[in-house]
């Protein structure tokens, strides 16, 4: 059943989208380091369920995610995590009314929570953008990286803003409402700041 609501939201993710939102990402390893980086940070957050699904939410009319770009690497590697974690299974030796059955038992204050559920997409998406960017500030402190690898990482962040950019650009200019009132890619933003350097 979790397979095929998989399934399902990946193929309401593709169908109906004009081509020329289509953009290609041509780095799948930074795409697979920000999925299982904040795939990670959900199970450590214990987003509740009915926020996940605000998150993903998406426009009726166009099938467009109100809180995504469409041809975002960085988007597309959100969107993805939050779709895992949402058909996240129980934890094995763990029974469902278990207090850490499907996650790791953390909380997020109630204020940021609200937030996240607010009817208000630009709300919630401003919201979970600082999220990520948490998320990722903690998982590149724990990297081994060297300053050269940072640097080279750096850059290949940039390049995915980049396109998630002409992304946002291209939907806008296919008519689609749902990217009309947005003046950036708040999860791009979110992950190019500067890598600081390396301190161990």
């Amino acid at each position: 059943m979790r397979n095929r609501i998989f399934t399902l939201v990946a193929a309401a993710w593709l169908c109906l989208i004009p081509a020329s939102a289509q953009v290609e990402s041509s780095d799948p390893e930074l795409e697979k380091f920000l999925m299982i980086s904040v795939l990670d940070g959900l199970y450590e957050l214990h987003l509740p369920d009915q926020v996940v699904d605000k998150l993903l939410a998406r426009d009726p009319q166009t099938q467009m995610p109100y809180s995504f770009i469409y041809g975002c690497p960085v988007c597309h590697s959100c969107y993805d995590a939050l779709a895992l974690y949402r058909i996240r299974p129980t934890r094995l030796g763990h029974t469902v009314d278990s207090p850490q059955n499907r996650d790791f038992g953390g909380t997020v204050p109630d204020q940021i929570v609200a937030e996240l559920g607010s009817d208000d997409p630009a709300r919630r998406t401003a919201t979970f953008a600082v999220l990520v960017k948490q998320i990722i500030k903690k998982r590149l402190a724990e990297t081994s990286w060297n300053d050269a690898q940072r640097q080279s990482w750096q850059l290949r962040f940039e390049a995915a803003a980049r396109v998630g950019q002409r992304a946002l650009k291209a939907g806008q200019t296919s008519g689609m409402e749902t990217y009309q009132m947005m003046w950036s890619c708040q999860m791009c933003d979110a992950v190019t700041k500067p890598i600081p350097p390396n301190q161990k």
